[in-house]
């Protein structure tokens, strides 16, 4: 009878050599980047300027935080790809009858086993993990740019905001003093009491928009703070002044600029390589994986010294890889079709935002030149007639709210000129030339 006692050992190699991979210091081929380190976060400030609000954004951003920790996760998994299996440790013994009574033979070996990958695999892996650490950078700059890119429309809107409060507070100034003229007239009787109620009521108006403005702040101070991972900022403490003369660009320059450098762009084109690379892996797999085994030991009764090598070779005959390959070919024509998907699309939201701009351009030169001069003297005739008896305070009104109008109507311009030019910032980054 022959009795057997094989006891395997799979020992993590590399771990045992290394120590802990958590106490080894991370690449750093892409760690000193910029872009995936977040900034030292300064003081809360009390007025927030346009750069005190984007300094914070990128030093607490949640969103943000969690594209640099999707890169780190790609240089975990560049740092496993092409390293070789671990190699496997045995110790074996036998024990066997020899011939003559109670006599016994035994043998002894201890064995290791190098499993060895198909070829050209280890490259594969190598090139998809450099892709997949390409995409997951341009990501970061993606991410990046949009977050900044919301953070500088909050502040466009908070300090638009602003100016319409002060706006307000001056066409409430005007609206009382009309309806204390209208008062005074109805107490003189040179008026009747409708006069005064309509002009009381035009303030009263005017007085809710004011208000709805400051309830605005409060609910948009939550935004901001949202932006800023939860950092408390109070109504109307942003601060800065707005543009009124941001230059025209032409249309086909900023889609030249925008195909040669989108960061999400370019984080598409490197999933396409990561798909190809990964295409690459799927065929290599069909090669045989070998595994080289080589053992030394001792055998009989005079422990005769014993040195085996030999190969493990599996026999690709029911599994081909032919599903893995027609996955990662369908993988690399869909990476292919969303790079181009993405790329129509931000041409399309360019135009858009482009021709927002450029509307906004016309409209606030045409309110500065014409529409509002030509409110502030209609108001200014009203007024005057008003006040000599010679037109009725309806008139006034009219004038009023066209002067009121007017302004709104030019800061609303101003508005949308920022926006646009932040929202273009966003799309191809900074446009200072």
């Amino acid at each position: 009878m022959r009795r057997s006692v094989i006891v395997s050992l799979l020992l993590p190699w590399t771990g045992c050599l290394a120590g802990d991979p958590a106490d080894v210091a991370p690449p750093r081929a892409l760690d000193d980047r910029p872009e995936s380190q977040a900034p030292e976060v300064r003081p809360t400030p009390e007025a927030w300027t346009l750069g005190d609000l984007l300094s914070t954004t990128e030093a607490r951003n949640p969103t943000i935080g969690a594209a640099r920790a999707a890169l780190q996760e790609t240089l975990g998994l560049r740092r496993q790809a092409g390293l070789l299996e671990n190699p496997r440790f045995a110790l074996e013994a036998e024990d066997v009858p020899a011939r003559g009574a109670g006599a016994r033979e035994g043998k002894r070996v201890v064995a290791l086993t190098q499993p060895l990958p198909p070829r050209g695999l280890s490259r594969s892996r190598e090139a998809e993990a450099e892709a997949e650490v390409a995409a997951a950078a341009r990501d970061l700059e993606a991410v990046r740019r949009r977050v900044l890119g919301e953070a500088r429309l909050r502040w466009v809107e908070e300090v638009h905001r602003a100016r319409l409060e002060a706006l307000y507070r001056d066409l409430g100034e005007t609206a009382a003093s009309t309806a204390r003229a209208a008062r005074a007239r109805v107490e003189e009787g040179a008026a009747p009491e409708l006069e005064a109620l309509l002009a009381e009521g035009e303030a009263a108006r005017l007085s809710l928009e004011a208000d709805r403005v400051r309830w605005e702040a409060v609910a948009s101070a939550r935004g901001i703070s949202a932006l800023l991972g939860g950092l408390e900022v109070a109504p109307g403490s942003v601060a800065g002044a707005l543009t009124e003369d941001a230059p025209g660009r032409p249309l086909e320059a900023l889609h030249a600029r925008l195909a040669a450098g989108h960061p999400a762009l370019a984080a598409a084109r490197s999933r396409v390589e990561a798909a190809r690379a990964r295409l690459g892996a799927a065929r290599a797999e069909r090669g045989p994986a070998w595994g080289l085994r080589v053992a030394w030991g001792q055998e009989g009764p005079g422990s005769e010294e014993v040195v085996e090598a030999g190969i493990e070779v599996p026999l690709p005959l029911f599994d081909r890889r032919s599903g893995a390959i027609l996955e990662a070919r369908a993988a690399v024509t869909r990476a292919a079709l969303l790079e181009r998907e993405l790329e129509l699309h931000l041409g399309e939201e360019l135009a858009r935002v482009w021709a927002q701009g450029m509307e906004a351009r016309a409209r606030l030169a045409a309110l500065r030149g014409s529409l509002v001069p030509a409110a502030v003297r209609a108001h200014a005739q009203a007024l005057e007639a008003y006040g000599a008896g010679t037109r009725p305070l309806a008139d006034l009104l009219e004038a009023q709210r066209g002067l009121a109008e007017a302004r709104r109507e030019a800061l609303g311009a101003i508005r949308e000129l920022n926006l646009s030019e932040s929202r273009l910032g966003s799309i191809l980054g900074p446009l200072e030339e």
